[in-house]
């Protein structure tokens, strides 16, 4: 791996992201929640070099949560929790994609159960880690959100486009 680059990696008790430092070493920066989770996290990094980690872990009751954490880089090149919060729709809520908008704000796109099937699901989160909005796309069968991506049109207006 090349210095700087941002890696996903799953160990037996935790799951953490590393990033490969000056003459390739490997220092964990990240401690996640997701630790028993099949589910490996999804990470995104921001133009201002915020890193945003989403994964999927289980509440008590055995259901799939949504876990979201933004991370912001510090003067000394180390990175700080910034916030963390979990999201719970009711039944089992599974991450698929995160991204970090222009403005800062964390959208999260995943699959969540509605009791019969599952629907796309599109969370955003202020940079201050509140729900700003969220949006459930049902349809007739599964319906299960993959991937996003986020951008400023010609005009400055903000863009997500989700697919699945």
């Amino acid at each position: 791996m090349k210095p700087g680059k941002l890696t996903t990696v799953i160990l037996t008790a935790i799951s953490a992201v590393l990033l490969c430092g000056e003459a390739l070493a490997v220092t964990p920066v990240f401690d996640e929640p997701m630790a028993g989770s099949p589910y490996p996290p999804k990470v995104a990094y921001g133009a201002n070099g915020a890193i945003a980690v989403a994964g999927t872990i289980l509440d008590q009751s055995g259901n799939k949560d949504w876990s979201v954490s933004l991370y912001l880089k510090e003067t000394d090149g180390k990175y700080m929790l910034f916030w963390r919060t979990t999201y719970d729709g009711g039944h089992d809520d599974i991450v698929s994609a995160v991204a970090i908008t222009p403005k800062g704000e964390v959208v999260v796109v995943g699959i969540s159960n509605n009791g019969n099937d599952d629907d796309c699901l599109v969370v955003v989160f202020s940079q201050d880690g509140e729900e700003k909005w969220q949006r459930v796309y049902p349809g007739p069968h599964s319906d299960k959100g993959i991937a996003v991506a986020v951008w400023n049109n010609a005009q400055g207006e903000e863009r997500i486009a989700v697919g699945g």
